[in-house]
């Protein structure tokens, strides 16, 4: 049999009532946990909670023992509503064994009676060491006992012996009714002594009820029972009958609409119809249990039985009002913290319930949680607890709305007994939730707005609830924040430390309030009764300071993410660095990592340039990670054997970036920004393979040039730049060597140096150099970072920019109109006056044409007097090796 249906259901009573019999004389049943409860023979004892609802057992061994050498953990917890039972049919000895590992002090029932040494024929035996009680009763006569408690406890164990002759259980009368006249008539049955019955909703029994003799007449509605009593010697007492008289009806009484501080009940005098209820007079809602609204409005309602509908009934309910309220507060469960205080266990406020607190006036007892209501967890009370709510200095409090549940089965006097000085009249209005945190009771009540404090409590079994409370708060707000509102730092390294700012509405900063701080978690990081914070070790803490506003201010907080991280946990780049993502470095080194093993073997990539095993990012669960500190951007190279696929890039707890990849072979995702401190950089597949190659960090903003199809370009930025990183791009300053304009290749330049760029077509990325270093003396490159309008002369000199012209591509002299030379570039700038109109280059050398000497070995090119190269052999006067040439 599938155990959790007998949690549920109550059914079960018929495996052992009402015709069933068990051979054998001795039950037992073992609850070791939910799980593995051992019981035989199976469907003799029924366990549950108010024989309506599932189990609970304890969590966390808080109820255990030991007993006849067996352990039992996560034992059925009695609470209130919670009953085990059974049907013996014979006299019997009853063996029960309660745990004692919480409190000592609790106490079974036996068929309602306190389970002591004073119980008749009740021997009791106590075992300190193995944390139980064994009970054992004699003498247990025929019939249903039930065990429940009298205040939370833990039950293991059951056994029933039989000492006496097993009876027959009689069969259960039947009871029919005439549904014109109301007479009701019970059948006989084979072996009773007798038949008992009532009218009044009472169980019968030997000792209560009507004999009965004949039939007898009823109203409508009347709820019938029947018993078969056995002579207690062969037969035992039947399973008892039950029978709702419902005659028929020619009409359907209109209900009554009962109201209390916006809530309100319906009721009808004809029993077992269906309600109905609208506020605008056509749009029916069926009736459960009691509504509240929360504007005033006309009610309607409407009966209906056997398709016969009762006039509408209307009642104007008022509902409770928010009065001067400017704001509402949620009270529930996360919103505090459990302390003792004054000997009594109080919620203490936090975060946005700061300065509130609830007592719960009973140190016998503690607050816990329970279900959520419309997403926030409960307070659970225990039974006919009493409670303060205490409110902040400066608010005014206009309503408070409770939303609950009863911890309990149906038809119980359980509810709100008393809120502040108000009767809750629930006589007119009864609670109507009854274990259902997705349905819960709504009520509320109307508030003066001068309480200080309000005192609530519930009558009956457990109520589990949280409070909107309407307020109207005359303190000014108040607002605290740290700046930053996260910080990483590396294990070792000394915390910069965050700044609280406190400021009022207008945006003023406010002193003199008191502020206290905590950690919550004091093995990464402490802070000091001035704010101070320390880093201990390696994780994550949350500091929280929270400003006391007093009189003047509400309450504020704020907090700060620290985040340790081990030193061999993180890169910290100081210059730029390429980091090749092979197998061999991701292993060895701790800021690398990947999600699983999937390595793409022996594969060289990039010309050449990227040799190893690599990444294969085939599916979407994969990724690659760095961790970084220093990086104020990055490019990811990856590779791929075919155009069109796409992986992802993630910063820190960013969004992630989806990068295209247009062409095959190594790509570089472009620049991505990323900001200061230490990050995570994530690297995902999309279900493309595609293999991260390497990752370049950069610890400035690095710049960007493009190159058109001429090859060359010029540069110019107030940044110091390094070329050493940069394939397939040189870099070149100028210098005039006698009357010789020389181009020397450099790696480094410091910031304000004009350069000239030679590469193929493409956009390349410059990292900004860690130090100024690269030899420029003499540089006859002048760069601009604005638009600049230039004159073909500057002073003695004379000025050239580039351009693709006519001759190709070089320096060409400036007219005498001018130039504008663009932002980020550079023009040359040489001595004299009577320079050509154009600087040629070639093979990576540059030659003024000016009588000037060859710039490499080897025989030198030939130019006509325009600054045109030409043929060597070509007729005329031409230039070649520094010298004037007749050729002829």
């Amino acid at each position: 049999m599938n155990k959790k249906l007998r949690f549920l259901f109550t059914a079960l009573m018929a495996l052992f009532v009402g015709g069933v019999s068990f051979a054998q004389s001795e039950f037992s049943i073992k609850f070791q946990n939910s799980n593995s409860v051992v019981e035989s023979p199976q469907g003799y004892f029924t366990y549950n909670k108010g024989e309506g609802t599932a189990v609970s057992w304890s969590s966390k061994g808080k109820h255990k023992c030991t007993y006849n050498g067996e352990t039992y953990s996560d034992v059925i917890k009695m609470e209130s509503a919670t009953q085990a039972y059974f049907t013996s049919t014979a006299k019997a000895t009853v063996t029960i064994v309660q745990t004692t590992s919480n409190a000592t002090g609790d106490k079974l029932k036996f068929d309602g009676n306190t389970l002591d040494a004073n119980l008749e024929n009740t021997t009791v035996t106590v075992d300190a060491a193995n944390t139980c009680n064994i009970y054992t009763i004699a003498n247990v006569a025929v019939g249903k006992h039930t065990i429940t408690r009298v205040s939370e406890t833990g039950l293991a164990y059951i056994k029933v012996v039989y000492t006496g002759s097993v009876m027959t259980v009689l069969d259960t009368p039947s009871i029919s009714f005439d549904s014109e006249t109301g007479e009701v008539t019970i059948g006989s049955v084979a072996n009773a002594s007798s038949i008992k019955y009532t009218t009044d909703g009472t169980d019968p029994s030997a000792d209560n009820g009507t004999d009965y003799e004949a039939p007898f007449i009823v109203e409508d509605g009347t709820i019938v029972k029947a018993i078969a009593l056995g002579d207690n010697k062969n037969y035992t007492n039947s399973e008892i009958a039950t029978e709702e008289v419902l005659l028929d009806i020619t009409s359907v009484a209109t209900p009554t609409i009962s109201s209390v501080y916006g809530t309100f009940a319906l009721s009808c005098e004809t029993p077992n119809v269906t309600m109905e209820y609208s506020t605008d007079g056509s749009s029916f809602i069926a009736y459960t249990k009691p509504v509240t609204l929360f504007e005033d409005a006309t009610v309607y309602a409407r009966a209906t039985r056997d398709e016969i509908v009762s006039e509408v009934a209307t009642a104007e309910v008022q509902a409770v009002s928010k009065g001067d309220a400017n704001n509402s507060i949620v009270l529930y469960y996360d919103a505090f913290d459990v302390e003792t205080v004054d000997g009594l266990s109080t919620l203490v406020g936090k975060g946005d319930a700061e300065g509130y607190s609830i007592t719960l006036n009973n140190s016998s007892k503690a607050w816990s949680s329970a279900n959520s209501i419309n997403g926030y967890k409960t307070i659970k009370l225990s039974n006919g607890a009493q409670n303060t709510l205490y409110l902040p200095s400066g608010v005014s409090a206009t309503r408070i709305t409770f939303y609950s549940y009863i911890n309990a089965a149906t038809g119980r006097d359980s509810g709100w007994r008393e809120v502040g000085e108000l009767d809750t009249q629930y006589d007119d209005v009864l609670m109507g939730a009854w274990n259902d945190a997705a349905n819960p009771d709504v009520r509320t009540y109307p508030l003066t707005g001068n309480e200080t404090s309000i005192n609530f409590a519930n009558i009956g079994e457990q109520l589990c609830f949280y409070i909107v409370l309407d307020i109207a708060d005359a303190r000014a707000e108040l607002t605290a924040e740290y700046a930053p509102k996260s910080m990483s730092v590396i294990e070792g390294e000394e915390l910069e430390q965050p700044v609280l700012s406190i400021k009022d509405e207008e945006g003023n900063d406010v002193s003199g309030l008191t502020v206290t701080y905590e950690s919550d978690n004091t093995d990464v990081a402490t802070v000091a009764e001035d704010g101070t914070i320390t880093v201990v070790g390696a994780g994550e803490a949350t500091i929280t300071a929270t400003v006391d506003g007093g009189e003047t201010y509400k309450s504020a907080s704020a907090s700060v993410k620290i985040s340790v991280v081990a030193a061999d946990a993180v890169l910290s780049v100081t210059e730029f660095t390429e980091v090749v993502l092979t197998k061999e470095n991701i292993d060895g080194n701790g800021y690398l990592s990947v999600t699983t093993n999937n390595w793409n073997t022996g594969k060289t990539y990039g010309n050449g340039k990227y040799v190893g095993d690599f990444y294969n990012m085939s599916q979407t669960a994969r990724q690659l990670s760095i961790k970084v500190k220093g990086a104020k951007a990055f490019e990811a190279l990856v590779q791929n054997s075919n155009a069109g696929r796409t992986y992802t890039v993630t910063v820190g707890g960013g969004d992630a970036q989806t990068i295209d990849h247009g062409a095959t072979g190594v790509e570089s995702s472009g620049i991505i920004e990323c900001a200061d401190g230490i990050i995570t950089i994530t690297l995902a597949g999309t279900g493309s393979s595609v293999y991260p190659v390497a990752i370049k960090l950069y610890p400035e903003l690095p710049v960007t040039k493009s190159i058109s199809a001429a090859g060359y370009a010029t540069l110019y930025s107030d940044k110091a730049l390094d070329f050493t990183a940069v394939d397939g791009l040189t870099a070149y300053v100028g210098t005039l060597d006698g009357s010789t304009v020389r181009f020397t290749a450099v790696e480094k330049v410091a910031a304000g140096t004009g350069v000239l760029l030679k590469g193929d077509e493409g956009d390349y990325v410059i990292p900004v150099a860690a130090d100024a270093t690269g030899d420029a003396a003499g540089n006859l490159l002048v760069g601009v970072l604005k638009d600049t309008a230039i004159e073909a002369t500057s002073g003695s000199n004379t000025n050239y920019v580039l351009m693709n012209g006519e001759s190709g591509v070089g320096f060409y002299k400036v007219s005498a109109q001018g130039f504008t030379v663009g932002a980020g570039t550079a023009y040359l700038s040489v001595a004299g006056e009577g320079a050509k109109t154009f600087i040629g280059f070639d093979g990576g050398t540059t030659t003024a044409i000016n009588g000037v000497e060859a710039a490499s070995a080897g025989e030198q090119p030939a130019y006509n007097l325009a600054g045109q190269r030409v043929n060597g052999a070509c007729k005329g006067i031409v230039v070649k090796n520094g010298r004037k040439v007749v050729n002829k």
